[in-house]
């Protein structure tokens, strides 16, 4: 008999598992639901009027607030649940973590502006599951709403800096972007490019952490170290001729140049934003607004570099204008 009631007890517990397990899979298949509807929007978004645009988007909203709402009950019972007393059905699927994906995901798309809500969502993920199968996407999106937080803060603290002293030109070393305000978002996109290098967000998030590196070093007293390890990354994309961030990181590596102060800088600074007007002239880059802001722009700094050359130096033969006689005469 005690054998009976505790088999009994197991297949009850193994029975209540397969339930949650199986109501965790119809939040799932709801949100990803969502996602089909955003899709199927998109595809027909230019044939729409404004109100049929509206009134779709309007619906999707709130079949994601109907989800999130599901997915935030089912986290909190399980939260009230004694581990102890819990049997999974399936022990490689968990639950929990992601329960706060789905909010993460449909948080973002809800309340993008409450970025720790959002954020936190995601850092729940990998915290409960440290293995979750869409590990990449998770840090992703850790990588980039944090760094969207700190420079939040950082321009608001900024503007209320400069509005209540009267020499706001210098600031204090708080108001800085630093490595260790961004330390967060570093090691989030460093663990993509190190443990998921066939992630589709592998190339991104070189690109992004160039970026990180450039704004870092365009704060920093000794700015050449971060250009520096800005410029390795986007190296590592420029390595890939057919990387869709090919030419992102080649227009960010021509910025990190003009920024270096020094004459080989500036010319290779030139080849790099020359580069970008003859892939243009060449119809290598389409996205229009790329194209109208790479053209204005590689033309002046091209032109900064070229003065820059010379420095203070005003007695000197222009070494830009001998640099365009004889290098650029010859492209």
């Amino acid at each position: 008999i005690p054998e009976y009631t505790k088999l009994l007890d197991h297949q009850k517990a193994y029975l209540e598992a397969v339930k949650t397990n199986i109501e965790y899979t119809k939040i799932h298949v709801a949100f990803l639901e969502t996602a089909y509807y955003d899709q199927q929007k998109l595809n027909v978004e230019q044939t729409l009027s404004y109100e049929e645009s509206q009134k779709l988007f309007v619906a999707n909203q709130v079949r994601k607030l109907n989800v999130y709402n599901k997915a935030l009950t089912y986290s909190d019972m399980l939260q009230a649940s004694d581990p102890t007393k819990v049997t999974w059905a399936n022990p490689n699927l968990n639950v929990s973590a992601g329960s706060h994906f789905i909010m993460a995901e449909l948080g973002s798309s809800l309340w993008p502006e409450q970025l720790d809500k959002n954020l936190n969502n995601y850092k729940q993920v990998l915290e409960l599951d440290p293995g979750f199968y869409l590990s990449d996407a998770v840090l992703y999106n850790i990588g980039f709403l944090s760094s969207v937080k700190v420079k939040d803060r950082l321009e608001n603290e900024i503007l209320m800096y400069e509005s209540s002293v009267q020499n706001s030109m210098v600031r204090p070393d708080n108001l800085r972007s630093t490595e260790a305000v961004y330390q967060e978002s570093i090691d989030a996109y460093k663990r993509i490019i190190d443990e998921f290098q066939d992630s589709q967000y592998y190339s991104e998030a070189l690109f992004r952490l160039g970026n990180l590196y450039n704004e870092i070093g365009s704060d920093a007293e000794r700015p050449v170290q971060y250009y520096e390890i800005a410029r390795g990354y986007f190296d590592r994309i420029l390595g890939s001729p057919d990387d869709p961030y090919y030419y992102k990181a080649l227009y960010q590596r021509g910025w990190t140049w003009l920024s270096s102060s020094s004459e080989i800088a500036y010319q290779k600074g030139i080849a790099d934003f020359t580069a970008i007007l003859n892939a243009i002239d060449n119809n290598f880059i389409t996205d229009e607004t790329e194209i109208i802001d790479y053209s204005v722009t590689s033309v002046k700094n091209i032109g900064y570099c070229l003065v820059g050359m010379d420095g203070a130096d005003n007695v000197s033969v222009a070494k830009g204008s001998q640099y365009i006689k004889s290098e650029l005469m010859n492209q």
